[in-house]
């Protein structure tokens, strides 16, 4: 047994009551929290990651009515206003009689149609009200939390008040609790610094423990994507405007960081977790003002953690910006913007530019040129943009890529390091701003739902509607653009090594392959491979989800055929989805007919487009 120093500010449950939950917390925002499917619903259409909702089920009718078959072969079944991991059914596998749960027992159908009637009689739920029973995804743990070896979804539990994560723990779920990330159940809680993302001490059944059950300490394991997962968690509270908060989140290996649930009346045993008093970490963020979640996360780290200093930031704080030897320029002006590979040399009086590189600025209007044979020039290096005269003489260097040399009188307000290693393609402290909107000025022109679509679909699908044996032969419209053009624009545009940058480098990549996609079109099997590249590859969770669309579809059209169900047009549609949008105060979002769409509905920077012509 162990217990806490003695200090004021541990937070009981009284306190935590009257000094936070009554004050910060009022009745609808409870209200709101426990109902989760009206707060995921919310929560996604703010772009908050959440499990995708496969069915829900409301009243006993629904339930006699409901077809199986069309919930995909695994899945979780849960009560909405369930709590403490209470009524959650894990469905892994679907076999002849039923499914196979996460601890490996069969369940049939005739059980998982009790155990949804149970869910809508109360029995999960708080109070024991009447309930709503639903089938979501269910979510692949990352393979980053295998180190830990747990007996089921681990998930990591934020509390935030005042948009500031005040403390965390990670909750793993074990035999003993049956695979349930809840430590009141057996599962163990693991303590995290909030500036780093770091795991602290281990607690289980109250007691301190050093060890998990593989062995490893329970101290020292790094959570990924941590401050994500803050970032959102502060979000959370700033759109649900509920004042003392817990996030419950895991990582998927497919989606990244996602939401579980909230909880508007969160336990405490997260200070046992860290050793730490709740009590006084909430004093000391009560009242700040916080302008938004980016300060809030980053007045947690700076209040409650260590704050970890990146190599990046320590070269920051120097008096001059740090160079290597080799970095990468961008020129600036005239028609557009480029990247040029350059070698310092302190032992030139002036910069250098090869004359290639002289004639094809002189293109682009990006450079002048002087009386004396000399020219004017503005480049960025290092973060900081310069204003000088060049040379132009030929470049003799190892690498054949280099096309300027940056002499002293441009290098007065560096340092340089001949140890660092190169920027390969752009320094670090390059604006990351101005590459992404240069991604999304490619992405603009290119236009890819437009150009894969063919020009002559239309004849070609009423002909296949003729004759089923007939294989079309498509045609497509010419590319506006020169796709070489595209990819030399994106050769240099590289980023660094923040996560920004990365997530950067990997929309640069998705570019490229959307660029392969354009320029294979007509190709049948080069096409295919471009978008398996692009797109992934069909999995068989992918197309045991097509399989369960396609039964609902059918059984919904034969509904409709019994029914007379009414089909409702593109413009009808657009004025329910109108109305609908301003219910959830998305003002900034608009529907919109589109004639040339592929897809029936899609959605493009907060526009829904509808197909004219298309029915629902």
């Amino acid at each position: 047994m162990f217990y806490l120093p003695k200090s004021h500010g541990v937070l009981g449950i009284n306190a935590r009551n009257l000094k936070y939950l009554r004050p910060f917390n009022p009745g609808k925002a409870v209200a709101f929290a426990d109902d989760k499917l009206k707060t995921k619903i919310f929560l996604e259409t703010r772009g908050i990651p959440v499990p995708k909702l496969y069915a829900k089920i409301t009243n006993r009718d629904e339930l006699r009515e409901f077809d199986f078959s069309v919930i995909p072969d695994e899945c979780a079944l849960k009560p909405n206003f369930g709590y403490g991991g209470e009524g959650i059914l894990v469905l892994k596998k679907r076999e002849k009689d039923g499914w196979r749960t996460a601890s490996g027992r069969l369940v049939s159908y005739q059980e998982v149609f009790e155990h949804c009637e149970n869910i809508l009689d109360g029995m999960y739920s708080l109070n024991h009200r009447r309930d709503t029973a639903f089938f979501e995804q269910l979510i692949n743990s990352s393979d980053d939390f295998a180190l830990l070896n747990p007996a089921g979804l681990p998930d990591i539990r934020i509390l935030v008040f005042n948009l500031v994560p005040v403390m965390a723990m990670m909750r793993l779920p074990t035999d003993e609790s049956e695979g349930k990330a809840n430590v009141h159940l057996g599962g163990i809680g693991l303590g995290i610094d909030i500036a780093k993302g770091v795991t602290t001490f281990g607690v289980q059944h109250n007691k301190r423990i050093d060890m998990l059950p593989n062995g490893r300490e329970t101290k020292g394991f790094k959570i990924p994507k941590w401050d994500e997962m803050l970032l959102i968690s502060s979000r959370i509270q700033q759109m649900t405007n509920i004042g003392f908060l817990g996030v419950d989140m895991t990582i998927d290996q497919g989606i990244g960081p996602v939401l579980l649930e909230v909880n508007a009346r969160v336990g405490l045993m997260v200070q046992i977790a860290n050793l730490a008093p709740l009590g006084k970490r909430l004093e000391r963020v009560k009242g700040l003002k916080v302008s938004s979640p980016e300060k809030g996360v980053r007045m947690a780290q700076d209040l409650f953690g260590e704050k970890v200093v990146t190599k990046e930031e320590k070269e920051s704080k120097t008096e001059k910006p740090v160079l290597a030897t080799r970095e990468m320029i961008e020129i600036l002006g005239g028609k557009k913007q480029i990247m040029v590979p350059a070698v310092l040399r302190p032992d030139y009086d002036r910069t250098v530019f090869d004359p290639s590189l002289v004639h094809q600025l002189e293109e682009l209007k990006a450079i002048e040129e002087d009386k004396d044979g000399t020219y004017r020039v503005k480049f960025s290096l290092g973060g900081q943009k310069l204003q000088t005269i060049v040379r132009s003489l030929e470049i003799h260097e190892d690498d054949p890529a280099v096309r300027a040399s940056i002499g002293k009188r441009d290098l007065s307000g560096f340092l340089v390091d001949p140890g660092k290693k190169p920027q390969s393609p752009i320094s670090a402290s390059v604006d990351l701003s101005r590459i992404d909107k240069q991604f999304a000025d490619i992405e603009r022109k290119m236009q890819l739902m437009r150009y894969i679509r063919p020009s002559n679909l239309e004849e070609e699908r009423a002909r296949v509607e003729e004759d089923s044996s007939y294989n079309p032969v498509f045609t497509y419209e010419k590319l506006p653009f020169d796709p070489k053009e595209f990819r030399d624009r994106l050769q240099y545009l590289d980023s660094d090594h923040s996560a920004m940058g990365k997530l950067l480098r990997k929309k640069r990549d998705e570019l490229f392959l959307k660029i392969d996609l354009l320029e294979s079109r007509g190709d049948n099997l080069r096409f295919t491979e471009a978008s398996k590249k692009l797109y992934g590859d069909v999995t068989q969770s992918l197309l045991s989800e097509a399989r369960s669309t396609l039964r609902l579809w059918q059984k919904q059209k034969r509904a409709r055929k019994l029914h007379d169900q009414e089909m409702f047009s593109a413009e009808e549609v657009r004025e329910r989805l109108v109305k609908a949008i301003k219910g959830y105060g998305l003002r900034e979002w608009d529907v919109q007919l589109n004639p040339s769409a592929v897809s029936d509905c899609f959605v493009s920077r907060e526009k829904i487009h509808l197909r004219s012509g298309a029915l629902f």
